[in-house]
């Protein structure tokens, strides 16, 4: 049985590591910072910076009165309906998070900003072939 990419492939040039990535905040662990918002997958879900920096602006907005369980619960129940429909192991699907500075991909009526994000299974690294989940943005494949 391959129980790592290095056995699958031989060795490497150069890579940037998901463990490089996370060292670098270029990357973080979902399901550690919101595990309750994560539980409808049972492997775990990373997300880009990009994608982090746009659900902390969407917290961060006072008067919208959201919280990092509801925005994170949010991509991933939209995602899980999306998945439903796919079956790839990437795919794309559209959420509203409203607060966040980032352009929205439109907006709807009553104001609500929708984006289009990726999410993504593979493995979680290069000599790690456990599954995990990364959500991005498309511009981010």
């Amino acid at each position: 049985m391959v129980t790592s990419l290095l056995e699958l492939y031989g060795s490497v040039i150069d890579a940037h590591t998901r463990k490089e990535a996370i060292e670098d905040g270029e990357q973080v662990c979902l399901s550690d910072k919101c595990p309750e918002g994560c539980e409808m997958y049972r492997y775990p879900v990373y997300a880009t910076r990009a994608v982090w920096a746009l659900i902390e602006e969407a917290i961060a907005d006072e008067e919208l009165g959201q919280d990092l369980v509801g925005v994170v619960h949010d991509l991933m129940w939209m995602s899980r309906q999306q998945l439903k429909n796919s079956s790839c192991s990437s795919f794309r699907f559209q959420c509203i998070v409203n607060g966040a500075e980032r352009s929205p991909d439109s907006v709807m009526d009553g104001g609500n900003h929708l984006y289009t994000f990726v999410l993504s299974c593979g493995s979680f690294d290069i000599d790690d072939s456990h599954p995990v989940l990364t959500l991005m943005f498309p511009e981010e494949q």
